[in-house]
C-alpha cells in the first residue's frame, strides 16, 4: 500500500520509506536526540522536520491527519525504531500516557488528590499542584524559614518542608526575605 503526501512524496509504510518524486530516491531519515526517527518534507515552500512514525501511521491508515497533535502515534512493543504498521497505534495523549506508565512499571494515580479529591496528572504524586504548593508554602513564616535554614541550611530545609532548596528560597524572597543574607549556623 502506498499514498501520496503533498504531491512530492509516496509513502510506504510496509517499508518503512518515504519517496521524493522531486529528487527522485527515498528520503534519508535521521535519529532525534529523543530516539525517533525523522524525516524532512517539504510541502510548497516550507519545510518540516516529521516524525516518521507519524508519516508511517498516515501513509497505513493509522493516522487520520498527520498534523493532529492530539493524537499520538505509539510504538506497541515500545521500541522507537520498529515502525513497522504492525507496531504502531494512534492513542490520546491519555492513554499514550497510562501506556507508556504502564510499560515503564509505574501506575497513574487514578484516585485523585488525597486532599480535595482533583485530578493528579503524575505518576508519582498524590497531591495536585495547588494541594502541594497549598499545604507547604502557606504556612511558613519568615521565622520558620529561617529557623530551617540556620538549622539545616537551604537543601537541608527544603527536604523537611518537602520543597527544593530553591523553592524554599523562593518563598522566603515571597515573604520579604533576602535569601543570600541568610546563612547556616555554624555549629
Amino acid at each position: 500500500m502506498e499514498r501520496t503526501l503533498f504531491e512530492n512524496y509516496v509513502v510506504y509504510p510496509e517499508e518503512g520509506k518515504v519517496y521524493s518524486k522531486y529528487v527522485g530516491r527515498y528520503i534519508k531519515s535521521f535519529v532525534s536526540k529523543e530516539g525517533y526517527l525523522q524525516v524532512s518534507l517539504t510541502n510548497g515552500a516550507v519545510q518540516k522536520t516529521y516524525l516518521l512514525h507519524r508519516v508511517l501511521a498516515w501513509g497505513s491508515g493509522i493516522l487520520k491527519d498527520l498534523n493532529d497533535t492530539s493524537i499520538e502515534v505509539d510504538h506497541i512493543d515500545t521500541n522507537p525504531l520498529n515502525n513497522a504498521p504492525s507496531n504502531l497505534q494512534a492513542l490520546t495523549i491519555s492513554e499514550h500516557k497510562d501506556k507508556t506508565a504502564k510499560d515503564r512499571g509505574f501506575q497513574r494515580n487514578k484516585e485523585g488528590c488525597i486532599v480535595c479529591g482533583g485530578p493528579v496528572d503524575s505518576i508519582r504524586v498524590s497531591r495536585c499542584l495547588a494541594c502541594h504548593y497549598a499545604h507547604i508554602s502557606p504556612k511558613q513564616s519568615l521565622e520558620d524559614i529561617e529557623t530551617l535554614v540556620h538549622k539545616f541550611g537551604w537543601s537541608g530545609g527544603g527536604r523537611e518542608c518537602g520543597i527544593s532548596d530553591n523553592g524554599l528560597r523562593k518563598r522566603y524572597k515571597k515573604l520579604g526575605g533576602d535569601p543570600k543574607l541568610l546563612k547556616k549556623l555554624k555549629s
